[in-house]
């Protein structure tokens, strides 16, 4: 007989595997079985074994016989003793194991292991988890194994010169840096890179991959390194169809694909387009032109194209009943840009003359329209308008307003009185209407519930003489019952934790007593929002309830009901792609630090930062594993440093032509100059015509820093300058102070009347206030 403690390992009866059920039982012994393509961190027997059910056995199993069989039911109850983690490393800050429902020292509860294994799960860190026990006596071990998951770290494009085609390439590869990353992605990657290089007429690419696993930043970082490979040619056109009118050549010519030319991505969206306007010319408003399939001929290396084209019936649009010109109706008539004919762009046009008509003052027009000749060579679509009486808006009155200034209320209305931009004023039974609308919405939104607007319209076309006036006359009255006011009852303010009351408090502008504002409210629910996730709850709810007060019926309780959420903080902040320039400069810009509540607006303000110092091409400010529920995140920025110099050159002519006339200094200007003797004075210069040649070179990230410097060169027989500025944005790392230096060397002559030659250094201080104003001060040395 042997003594001592009975020591069982066993799988315990629950794991997700790529959501698979909970529930399930894995045999300790079985040997671990890897999948292929994934990545591995800290491998465990758990990872990419076969799961089998759960076998239930009779209560009068042994201890000794608990082996594979005994599932977690069997250990209910049993004292926990530890909880280890396999697969997935927590650092010390990591509040995640602790938010576990299953504590160690209390009795094992299979339903808290399994909350717990889906709280782990949700978190995000693991592409699956499975959970198992060590028994010893009356004590259980539970280990949580599983597979990291790891995010998609930095995607580089390398191979490529243009920096606008290296956009387009990472965009292809739909990698987004922080969001989950599998194996799948890089395949899907290479062939969106192709496909968008096809796009670009490169149809003989090569891609080759290289990924890197990160372990400091459960991150893979992607290099595709691409051969772009010849640029196509437009090769042959063919085009199809029982009516095209144009020939094969004239189709080209139109079109523009001229054969040999080079294929670009908008080299068919252009050429389709230039042929149906074309066929809009010629009245062909229905035509249609289509790609219908494009061959690529790698013996050639030339793309042939077929084209299906159908110039469709003659369509002619006019007007009955109104003279509109034909840059104007083809303005309000959208069948002219979309290019077809159907029922909704018609009714759209019938709108668009209606409203230009009543602009003119016709506010009584009708317009209906109707197609002669569909289905034929020759269709006509015919606008007929009835205009009516001309009539001329001479007052929009308001009143019994008080709480509202009329200034206030006529911003809101589409009803205007005429004035020298509208001649005849804004009228018609519809905007009355919304205007009615319009005040009524305002005055409830700030407690007027019972609040009244009608309206009185009088339409005079008759004069005082009996005869019919030429252009009638409209005034509106708008008439306003406001009744009482509501004012805000309590205003309470739940959910939120009472650490954090007094700061979500001080942020709110309703208070109890106050005129009642919906606009007050959800200006409340807003920055309480802001502050939320300022600090870090990125799942947090604001509700509204407002009711109204049996006791006093004039008084509306409002309360802020606030669902917080987690509370997310900063891990890590994984910067990459700072090369030549100072970690310190870089530093100063970033405004989200380890430690700290994430803070999405401050992520985006950093990202702004850093794009402001103009030292970066792109920078990615991203939250890593953005869809789990952790407790903490990393954040991601990756930089692209801009090209260190630039060198920019121009070539030209210029001429100077023309004699100065003759003429006499005046007795005061001698004074004022200290001529002596006056108007004894000869005119410099002399006309001309010089070549000249520009040449500028300036360099930025000068020494790691934001400082810049710049050479400008300008040289012909007219002009010959040559100037070199350093400048310093930031002096000291200030945000409102900035420094330039230049000097150098100037000589000029200048439209026949003087010739200059100087040699000069300046220094300029200058200091940015807010409103866009700026002060500077310039000291200059001249000789």
């Amino acid at each position: 007989m042997r003594y001592g403690c009975v020591v069982a390992a066993v799988w315990v009866g629950l794991s997700l595997m790529a959501g698979a059920a909970l529930g399930q039982e894995v045999p300790a012994a079985s040997t671990p079985a890897r999948t292929p393509g994934t990545v591995q961190s800290g491998a465990t027997p758990a990872q990419g074994q076969q799961t089998k059910p759960v076998e239930e056995k009779p209560d009068s199993v042994d201890e000794k016989n608990a082996g594979l069989t005994t599932s977690v039911w069997k250990w209910k109850g049993l004292i926990v003793e530890k909880i280890l983690f396999e697969g997935v490393r927590f650092d010390a800050t990591d509040t995640l194991p602790k938010e576990l429902t299953q504590k160690v020292g209390v009795p094992l509860d299979p339903q808290e292991v399994r909350a717990s294994l889906r709280r782990l799960y949700a978190s995000g860190r693991y592409r699956d988890i499975a959970v198992r026990g060590i028994r010893q006596g009356d004590q259980v071990t539970l280990i949580f194994a599983g597979t990291a998951r790891y995010y998609v770290g930095r995607v580089t494009i390398a191979g490529v010169k243009s920096e606008r085609l290296t956009s387009l390439l990472e965009f292809a590869t739909k990698l987004s840096p922080g969001t989950a990353f599998t194996d799948s992605q890089i395949p899907a990657g290479t062939a969106g890179i192709k496909e968008i290089l096809q796009q670009q007429g490169f149809y003989e690419p090569t891609v080759a991959v290289k990924s890197e696993v990160d372990e400091a930043g459960d991150q893979v970082n992607v290099t595709y390194t691409v051969a772009i490979g010849p640029q196509a040619r437009v090769g042959q056109i063919k085009l199809v169809g029982d009516d095209t009118g144009l020939t094969t050549e004239e189709f080209r010519k139109k079109s523009k694909l001229k054969e040999n030319s080079k294929i670009r991505r908008d080299t068919t969206s252009n050429a389709l387009d230039r042929l149906r306007k074309l066929y809009q010319k010629k009245n062909r408003l229905e035509a249609t032109v289509t790609l219908q399939k494009q061959t690529y001929d790698d013996a050639r290396d030339k793309v042939d194209y077929e084209f299906h084209a159908n110039q469709g019936p003659e369509v002619k649009v006019s007007v009955e009943g109104a003279k509109i010109s034909t840059s104007r109706l083809h303005l309000l008539v959208p069948i002219f840009e979309e290019g077809t004919i159907d029922n909704d762009l018609l009714n759209e046009g019938v709108f668009n003359i209606r409203d230009f008509e009543q602009q003119q003052g016709f506010f009584d027009a009708k317009v209906d329209v109707r197609v002669v000749g569909n289905g034929t060579t020759a269709e006509q679509v015919v606008f007929t308008v009835d205009r009516g009486v001309k009539h001329k808006v001479v007052a929009v009155d308001l009143k019994g307003n008080k709480y509202f200034t009329d200034d206030l209320l006529r911003e809101r209305m589409r009803v205007q009185k005429s004035n020298a931009y509208q001649r005849s004023g804004r009228y018609s039974p519809a905007l009355v209407s919304g205007d009615v609308s319009a005040i009524q919405a305002l005055y409830r939104a700030n407690g007027f519930d019972q609040a009244k607007v009608t309206t009185d319209v009088k339409d005079v076309t008759t004069a005082k003489n009996g005869k019919t006036m030429k252009v009638g006359e409209i005034a509106v009255t708008f008439t306003i019952v406001e009744g009482p006011q509501q004012k805000f009852g309590k205003v309470d303010l739940t959910g939120v934790n009472a650490s954090r009351v007094q700061d979500v408090r001080g942020l709110m502008n309703a208070q109890a007593g106050q005129p009642f504002s919906l606009v007050t409210v959800s200006g409340d629910r807003d920055t309480v929002l802001q502050y939320y996730l300022a600090h870090g709850f990125d799942q947090v709810k604001v509700e509204i309830r407002q009711t109204k007060e049996t006791a006093d019926a004039d008084k509306t309780d409002v309360s802020l009901n606030v669902t917080e959420g987690q509370q997310v903080f900063v891990n890590r902040v994984l910067l990459s792609g700072v090369e030549k320039t100072r970690p310190s400069v870089v530093a100063s810009q970033i405004l989200v630090h380890a430690g700290d509540p994430l803070d999405q607006t401050a992520l985006l303000q950093t990202q702004r930062n850093l794009y402001n110092i103009a030292l970066f091409n792109e920078v990615v400010a991203a939250v890593q594993n953005p869809a789990g529920d952790a407790p903490q995140k990393n954040v991601v920025l990756q930089l692209t440093e801009a090209k260190r110099w630039n060198v920019t050159y121009g070539f030209g002519f210029e001429a100077q032509t023309g004699t100065p006339q003759q003429g006499m200094i005046s007795e005061a200007s001698c004074i004022q100059l200290m001529l002596n003797p006056c108007n004894q004075l000869t005119q410099e210069g002399r006309a001309g015509v010089s070549p000249r040649v520009s040449l500028d070179v300036s360099r930025i990230n000068l020494r790691g820093s934001e400082d810049s410097l710049t050479l400008h060169t300008s040289y012909g027989l007219l002009e010959q300058v040559a100037i070199l500025t350093l400048q310093n944005p930031h002096v000291h790392g200030s945000k409102n102070f900035s420094a330039a230096i230049s000097g150098g060397y100037s000589n000029i002559q200048d439209i026949s009347t003087f010739q200059a030659s100087t040699l000069q250094g300046t220094f300029e201080l200058r200091k940015s206030y807010g409103g866009g104003i700026r002060l500077s001060t310039t000291f200059c040395i001249a000789g």
